[in-house]
């Protein structure tokens, strides 16, 4: 389906957890079409100010009911601003506009039995649509996650009402599950799986950096298919301000658009991850690229400006289907 540009009504707004905060969103065109993975471009309600949108990775949606709900945390203005809607007064204020469905979602194997999912902090929300659609599936599907603390665990609820066995925790003091990282508990699964004789045939991980190229590595070393999931700053959400460009071992590629990553480049990730630094780009090798140059900050400063021009303005008809 198109993108679409939908105003949406804001249900609820509850914190759920140390500066976490649960957003129910009705937008009915997303809602019915948006794929386990993919994101929203949220233009924040009063904040006319700041024209640029905010990415939120949708936690779960209810198609019939026609609603969304963004799991996020407060870190900055934007969401701090979030954090003082109130849903009682929604109807009065403008609303939120989302641009979705974007990005690609995730793709797993069409032939996989058995899953593991790794998610760290609020990168348990993105995945948890994705472990409703494998269990749909009838694919076995584990979950690790990881957070500072148990209150931090605001998903572990959702994911234990959903799956046969209760996630793997790992909290970093300790508060619930194994104390520290969640890596060790990953690492536990592959191999347990592996000594049954039921390796796993995907895995999928979301949350900080660090924690996604360790599980990397690991599914690489176990020869188990990877995904990742890119979260970065961005200003348009449809790949014209060149903001969200990361480097890979297939060149620089976009976070926001559909494109090859998710599939060629994550799993070259992983099996380049004792050699090369985060992206995939050789130790010590020094970028050399448009980007980088004059040229190429005059033409991104260019392209942004287009870009945030183009949101102030309406979004242009020829690339979305106004709700």
């Amino acid at each position: 389906m198109a993108l679409v540009n939908e105003r949406a009504r804001i249900l609820a707004n509850e914190e759920v957890g140390p500066n976490l905060y649960l957003m129910e969103l009705a937008a009915s065109h997303i809602a019915a079409s948006i794929e386990p993975g993919q994101f929203v471009h949220m233009k924040v309600p009063s904040m006319e100010a700041h024209i640029l949108r905010r990415p939120f990775s949708v936690y779960a949606r209810d198609a019939a009911a026609g609603t969304l709900e963004v799991l996020y945390q407060s870190v900055g203005f934007g969401t701090d601003h979030m954090t003082r809607i109130e849903p009682e007064r929604a109807e009065h204020l403008s609303g939120a506009e989302l641009i979705g469905p974007v990005g690609r979602g995730w793709q797993p194997p069409a032939n996989a039995r058995r899953a593991l999912l790794v998610g760290g902090g609020v990168g348990a929300a993105p995945l948890f649509m994705l472990c409703e659609s494998l269990i749909s599936a009838g694919v076995r599907t584990d979950v690790v996650l990881g957070a500072q603390t148990e209150a931090a665990l605001t998903c572990r609820g959702r994911y234990e009402a959903l799956l046969d066995e209760p996630p793997r925790c790992a909290t970093d003091d300790g508060s619930f599950g194994r104390e520290g990282f969640c890596t060790s508990l990953v690492a536990e699964a592959l191999a347990e799986a592996a000594e049954a004789g039921e390796p796993y045939d995907y895995l999928a991980v979301c949350g900080p950096e660090p924690l996604m190229k360790i599980v990397a590595g690991m599914a690489a070393e176990a020869g188990v298919p990877c995904e990742v999931s890119m979260e970065k700053r961005m200003a348009c959400g449809v790949g014209a301000c060149l903001s969200c460009v990361v480097d890979t071992v297939d060149g620089k590629q976009r976070a926001c658009v559909p494109c090859s990553m998710r599939g060629r480049w994550y799993g070259r990730w992983a099996i380049a991850s004792t050699q090369r630094n985060l992206f995939g780009r050789a130790a010590g090798t020094p970028l050399q690229s448009l980007g980088q140059s004059s040229l190429g900050r005059t033409v991104r400063r260019t392209v942004r400006f287009a870009a945030e021009l183009a949101w102030w303005r309406g979004v242009p008809a020829a690339l979305f289907r106004l709700r």
